[in-house]
């Protein structure tokens, strides 16, 4: 502080030819301020002309010799003319382009003064990034009306410096692009300036890298302010001993992040209508940076929605008590600004008094214990923003032990809402984690007491709407837990609720979607069942409801990617009847359809439906001996599911993708007679199935069964007869296992017949093998389950066992 420090500011406002600012004396005013507090011997000028400006320049010159440092700062209009910075004082003259020049100021006369002064020297431009020539919305600091003849030789905004020996140059937008002039007190570079300039322990570079990020901010990056910096030494280094505060980290870490990742966040902020500090915060405490681009988009995507929720939820989840509401309302401006901890802490804050109310006053202990309820699901809602699962997981649970307390009886309509809702959520997390088991538990909880809402008032629509998702939610997670019966009655439970909203609104598209939700996966369950007539006509239904979704909203890449799976699944319905011909078609409409779906979202979102629908076409080609173009298409399905799996080596869905990839790629190679390469490819996918086989059920038992059976088809093939028989035996195994989990599953009964016979061709027990194939065969045969393509498999497997006596 021994060093001397001396500032010129200036604030020009009341333009006489070109359009007047607002804020630029304020601006000023507060820069002055501000430069004081930091030991500045500070001039201001307010509205000069352009000789009033010289005349401040050189007494500047001659006020400040021999500072050790000396700052320029400008507020009001400036352009780029004929390739020269200029500043525009207040008697700017715009009726031609020598009047133009003569009456403006150059910039380089402002950086000779400071060098003049001075070693270290700043130049701070608040000024214009519209067009001066064109008519301005009023957003922006620029210049209009001026004579359209001289626009040609006017650049909108101010240049690069390209020069800046010895001084900083710091300019409120990038070259090119519009300052805003503000819609408060200050503009948005000014009040970010003031605001961070005396912050301890930063030099001064530090700091405007706080004002850059700040600006991008708070203008939704919009305005993102420029630096040019050639000083020889740091400087303005405030001394601390503490850290710097949330805020100020993530604004310095968001400086760092990669122009893809920006872009990407940019692109989700904006289409939820949110701040973009959260999804920094979240970005950079996650670690995105470094992931694949798909995780990227999926997690800032569910960052995204869980700022959405915890916004609306802010309104709806209202507080009698001030202190609760002043708590809330600190927590969620800290949410914005995405100071993750601060948020926490202020809700932590609101937990507390409704905790310490709850005991102690008895009367009114319900509304005590549902505001608690909504500030745990708050702060967990805010978690849930910066992808902090088991944060948000611990106030859900907490949440929803508080309801032990409550009856059902006790609650009002919107408390038994609260109620599903943190059961639901507390669900939707789990699952998110892989907890399938406490996940199914707590979707459970949701729909037992959306039951109990809806039962109190039948006629409250949302109330059975949000009944219905609970219902989808438990179906889904016991269908892939291997409970179908219980998993077909919560989807029927749901189509039934659905079928009767969407008749009283057809329009409504988040109906229409959950109907084809339930549609969806009743279809599934018949389809395993062998019921394919039935299935096809709810696929079909699907489908068209899909197509109604798409007309609603065109733009949806959802709509078109559900509407694939429901064309899809019908190519699955004929092609499991034997019909490779009549399945081809449609899965090459779900992938046209898939394209589309991948040509609205944002890159990669849909890798593992594509490598799926690849998967599918393939293998359809392979059943009709088109195999060069199977292989074609599989190796496009390992391709992406390779490079998916590569960066997110824990992704269990893109671990799944990968195997059955690699699976349908070595069938490829044993039809196109490549079977030494089709037998390291099984042997690579049955080594990455296994680990996950042992450890989980349902579809990774089906793809290790599936992986085996091919592996020990390929050592048949090259005589390797004891290689041939421990695959299918551990096939066998595995679809046993599968056959258990759900005995109504036609196609799985169908695959462990399979299994029986191929290890009776292997030599092993052949009768007892053989056998139990035909057994398994005439059960289907003797319930009408069992299609007629395949009837033909009940001779040759009753020759095979008279062949064995």
């Amino acid at each position: 502080m021994a060093e001397k420090r001396s500032a010129l500011v200036l604030g020009d406002a009341k333009y006489q030819s070109v359009r007047e600012l607002k804020n630029t004396v304020a601006d000023a005013t507060a820069m002055k301020d501000a430069l004081r507090a930091l030991g500045f011997d500070v001039t201001l000028e307010i509205d000069k002309d352009l000789r009033r400006t010289r005349r401040a320049l050189e007494d500047f010159r001659q006020d400040a010799a021999g500072s050790d440092v000396a700052l320029v700062y400008f507020a009001g209009h400036g352009a780029e003319i004929d390739g020269d910075n200029r500043l525009l004082p207040t008697d700017t003259d715009v009726s031609s382009l020598d009047s133009l020049k003569a009456s403006t100021l150059p910039l380089n006369e402002v950086r000779d003064t400071v060098t003049s002064i001075a070693k270290v020297g700043l130049v701070i431009l608040d000024a214009c990034r519209d067009d001066p020539f064109g008519a301005g919305d009023g957003s922006g600091r620029s210049a209009v009306a001026i004579a359209k003849r001289v626009a040609g030789s006017v650049k909108p905004g101010l240049g690069r410096v390209g020069r800046a020996e010895n001084v900083l140059f710091a300019f409120s937008a990038a070259p090119g692009e519009t300052a805003a002039d503000g819609d408060g007190e200050h503009s948005p570079f000014n009040a970010a300036l003031t605001k961070y300039l005396g912050t301890e322990g930063l030099e001064i570079r530090s700091v405007l890298t706080l004002v850059q990020q700040e600006v991008y901010d708070q203008t939704r990056g919009k305005q993102l302010p420029y630096i040019e910096n050639g000083l020889p030494q740091l400087f303005f280094a405030e001394k601390s001993d503490t850290p710097l505060p949330e805020r100020e980290r993530l604004l310095l870490a968001m400086a760092d992040i990669t122009p893809d990742l920006r872009t990407e966040i940019e692109t989700i902020a904006a289409g939820h209508d949110m701040p973009l500090a959260p999804l920094y915060g979240a970005a950079i405490e996650s670690g995105l940076a470094q992931a694949a681009r798909a995780d990227q988009v999926a997690q800032l995507g569910q960052a995204a929605d869980a700022f959405v929720k915890t916004r609306n939820d802010l309104k709806t989840l209202a507080s009698d008590d001030p202190d609760v509401v002043r708590q809330r309302a600190e927590a969620e401006n800290k949410l914005t600004l995405g100071e993750f901890d601060a948020a926490r802490a202020a809700f932590g804050k609101a937990i507390g008094i409704d905790a310490a109310s709850r005991d102690k006053l008895k009367a009114n202990f319900i509304e005590r214990t549902l505001s608690q309820v909504a500030s745990l699901s708050l702060r967990a809602g805010g978690s849930l923003v910066s992808l902090k699962y088991q944060l948000a997981i611990e106030d859900y649970r907490a949440a929803s032990v508080l309801f032990d307390d409550l009856t059902d009886t006790a609650l009002s309509d919107g408390g038994l809402r609260n109620k599903m809702m943190v059961q639901f959520y507390l669900g939707q997390t789990l699952a998110t984690v892989g907890n399938a088991k406490d996940a199914l538990t707590a979707y459970q909880h949701a729909v037992q007491t959306g039951e109990s809402r809806v039962r109190r008032d039948p006629r409250n629509l949302s109330g059975q709407r949000e009944w219905s998702a609970a219902l989808v939610r438990l179906a889904n997670s016991l269908r892939d837990s291997g409970q179908a019966d219980k998993a077909y009655d919560a989807y029927n439970s749901s189509l039934v609720v659905m079928q009767r909203l969407v008749g009283a609104d057809p329009h409504n598209a988040q109906w229409e979607n959950d109907l084809g939700a339930s549609l969806h996966g009743i279809a599934l369950l018949e389809t395993d069942r062998g019921n394919l007539a039935e299935a096809e006509r709810l696929h079909q239904q699907a489908a068209q409801v899909s197509r109604a979704l798409i007309a609603l909203e065109p733009n949806s890449p959802i709509h078109r990617r559900e509407l694939a799976v429901a064309q899809m699944s019908l190519g699955d319905l004929v092609g499991s009847v034997g019909n490779s011909q009549a399945a081809l078609p449609a899965y090459q409409d779900g992938l046209k359809t898939l394209e589309e779906a991948v040509a609205l979202a944002p890159p990669n979102t849909f890798n593992q439906d594509l490598v799926v629908m690849h998967l599918r076409v393939g293998l359809t080609l392979l059943h009709l001996r088109r195999n060069q173009e199977a292989a074609a298409e599989f190796q496009q399905g390992e391709e992406i599911a390779r490079q998916d799996i590569e960066n997110d080596p824990n992704n269990d869905d893109f671990a799944r993708a990968y195997a059955a990839a690699t699976s349908q790629l070595a069938a490829a190679q044993l039809a196109t007679g490549d079977v030494l390469g089709a037998v390291a490819t099984y042997r690579r996918a049955v080594a990455f199935i296994g680990p996950n086989a042992r450890d989980k059920k349902g579809e990774w038992l089906k793809l290790a069964a599936i992986g085996n059976g091919g592996l020990g088809d390929a050592c048949a093939a090259v005589r390797d007869v004891k290689c041939a028989y421990d695959a299918y035996h551990d096939a066998l195994e595995e679809q046993t296992a599968l056959v258990h989990s759900d005995p109504r599953n036609v196609f799985a009964q169908m695959a462990l017949a399979l299994y029986h016979k191929k290890l009776g061709d292997a030599g092993d027990n052949r009768r007892v093998h053989y056998q139990a194939a035909l057994d398994i065969l005439l059960q289907l045969k003797a319930v009408g389950a069992l299609p007629p393509a395949y009837q033909s498999w009940i001779d040759l497997t009753r020759q095979a066992v008279q062949s064995a006596r």
